[in-house]
């Protein structure tokens, strides 16, 4: 949607921090106390900068040079970032910038910020005939909860400036992958002074080529509701935009301002895995990777025991099995491919099945639990 943008409501303390592995465009500005502070890194395009003042830790997919906004048209839309946390802590605000459009008769702005967990699966939408894979919005933790703000008038002698409204909170949230979304309202819901003409700021910004770190989903009245997207893949659709809204949270991590440090038990490792060490039948191929208490990241290893539909996997010690990992041919039985894990470990990793398609299929454990098996009898649609 072609942005209308507004004067900025309030002058915030500004300083430009260049991430060490990205030019000036992913810069951030400290606004939740004075500019002192460091950079403490970067990952998957998220940008965290930490006050030595305030202890809090700043994140956000956005560089604050925003090109582009989203708006509503219907009943409510809703956008959700995903942000993957090093360690555990504490919420303790969330942020979105708007821009209100000239045409709005009101400055007065509600909308709502919700913090949904993590969900990554690959669904099958057997109308339209989508595959649906990766991450998306899972249970609620938090929210909905109703932010009302009073946003300037479109300035037209300065129409590239924007407000951002800041929501204090306290959510405590484990260490992993967690969604922030931000609910607008649309022209066919009354409620309160809503405004038709408020625009959620975007970044026209690649975060990931194989699983975006964005969805939406839109509300086409009170018990109705769109499925997230984008990440599909079918005959019909294109790819997926790359984008990063406007949404941001400041977290004060419980091993220290930089939530850099080892996992806490509990914790779910961010590792990606990038090592192949099984394939099987169909070209179904299995990464691992891991994180020990000590703060050891390293790569699950094949080679004890493998067939076209299972294997194992060892992470220390070649003799010592951790993980058993089946990818059957079920499409006779219902059009699937099931896949079967039985882990015997306690240490956090994240499990990744792709096949041919780039359809993925994950498991996680936190450090310190016994993990889970699991058995998905409708893993992977058949070709």
């Amino acid at each position: 949607m072609a942005g209308c943008r507004l004067g900025l409501m309030i002058a915030l303390p500004f300083v430009v921090v260049a991430a060490p592995s990205e030019p000036a465009a992913l810069a951030t500005a400290l606004a939740d106390a004075q500019p002192v502070g460091r950079t403490v890194g970067e990952t998957g395009g998220i940008v965290a900068w930490e006050s030595s003042r305030s202890g809090v830790v700043r994140y956000q997919h956005d560089d604050g040079d925003f090109d582009a906004d989203e708006g509503v048209a219907g009943y409510v839309e809703e956008y959700a970032m995903r942000y993957d946390l090093s360690s555990a802590g504490t919420i303790v605000w969330l942020e979105a910038c708007f821009a209100l459009a000239h045409r709005a008769a009101v400055q007065d702005y509600v909308f709502d910020f919700v913090v949904y967990g993590d969900e990554t699966r690959t669904l099958w939408n057997e109308a339209n005939q989508i595959y649906d894979k990766g991450s998306r919005p899972g249970a609620v933790l938090k929210g909905p909860t109703t932010v009302r703000a009073l946003l300037p008038f479109y300035d037209r002698a300065n129409p590239g400036a924007y407000a951002c409204v800041r929501h204090s909170t306290e959510l405590t949230v484990a260490g992993g992958s967690l969604w922030v979304s931000v609910r607008m309202p649309g022209l066919g819901l009354v409620r309160q002074m809503r405004v038709s003409g408020a625009y959620l700021m975007t970044d026209k910004r690649f975060v990931s080529a194989q699983d975006p770190e964005w969805r939406e989903r839109e509300f086409y009245g009170p018990d109705s509701v769109s499925r997230w997207w984008p990440t599909f893949q079918s005959r019909v659709y294109g790819p997926p935009d790359r984008k990063a809204y406007a949404i941001r949270m400041g977290v004060v991590h419980e091993s220290g301002p930089s939530g850099l440090g080892p996992l806490s038990p509990g914790d779910y490792t961010n590792c990606h895995p990038t090592t192949t060490p099984l394939v099987f039948d169909g070209d179904y191929k299995v990464s691992l990777c891991y994180e020990t208490a000590k703060g050891e990241v390293g790569e699950a290893k094949g080679g004890i025991w493998a067939s076209g539909q299972s294997g194992l996997l060892w992470f220390f010690d070649r003799g010592n099995a951790e993980v058993l990992v089946k990818v059957l041919d079920g499409c006779s039985y219902n059009d699937r491919r099931w896949v079967f894990v039985a882990p015997v470990t306690d240490v956090a990793f994240n499990l990744h099945v792709t096949d041919s398609r780039g359809l993925l299929w994950t498991h996680r454990n936190r450090l310190g639990v016994t993990a889970q098996t699991r058995s998905d009898t409708s893993a992977f649609p058949c070709e």
